[in-house]
């Protein structure tokens, strides 16, 4: 059977296919569209928390060179040095608004950042560190003798549209003094300087003139 269709009949028929066509190929684009911004959103957020998480090393370096004992006695000096780290305890940073440096909080509020309404989860873990030996500048996990002057860190920020995001690092005290020592009368963790056998108060024989220490001549 054959169907005779006039000018106006072919003209109809076109303007059906090509709207049809135009349709297919708006939702396309449309749906292309969508796509790419969701994955820019994706791309911008995981952005972001790579940033918190590097923002977060940077902060607990700053808050090492102040006071090595909130690391290594989390969260605030006077924590335990085995008991207040690993896996099970999260810390978070803030910035102190007395003296506005970074401080380590154990308050889970404090983990959570709102950026452009997007809820960024920031915790930190800290963990001892060992070396082969005393004198040895290796790292070894587990096993080793154990450095109090370095610590483990570990950053993970957390958000709903992608994967979390780890940073690991080591810290280790080199600007803070680990004790002062003002005279030669000993003191708390300093036995060594009680012992009779090791010099300790002045028999005489130095000479503290001139503002140097050196022994008088016999």
């Amino acid at each position: 059977m054959k169907i005779a269709l006039n000018n106006n009949g072919q003209i109809l028929i076109e303007i059906i296919l090509a709207t049809l066509i135009g349709t297919m190929i708006i939702g396309a684009a449309a749906s292309l569209i969508v796509a790419n911004q969701k994955s820019s959103q994706i791309s911008e957020q995981r952005n972001t928390a790579v940033f918190l998480a590097q923002e977060g090393v940077e902060s607990l370096k700053s808050i090492t060179e102040n006071n090595w004992h909130w690391i290594f006695l989390p969260p605030d000096g006077a924590g335990d040095k085995d008991i207040s780290k690993g896996d099970g305890n999260n810390y978070c940073v803030q910035i102190d608004s007395l003296n506005n440096e970074w401080i380590l909080t154990s308050n889970p509020v404090d983990c959570e950042i709102d950026i452009n309404g997007i809820i960024y989860t920031r915790t930190i873990n800290i963990y001892n560190a060992s070396r082969e030996d005393n004198d040895d500048e290796n790292i070894i996990d587990p096993g080793g003798v154990e450095d109090p002057s370095t610590q483990k860190i570990k950053i993970k920020v957390s958000y709903q549209a992608g994967e979390d995001v780890i940073i690991e690092k080591y810290l280790t005290r080199w600007r803070n003094e680990i004790f002062i020592q003002s005279d030669w009368s000993g003191g708390s963790g300093q036995d060594d300087f009680t012992d009779p056998s090791k010099y300790y108060i002045d028999d005489g024989n130095i000479d503290n003139s001139g503002g140097d220490l050196k022994l008088k001549s016999l």
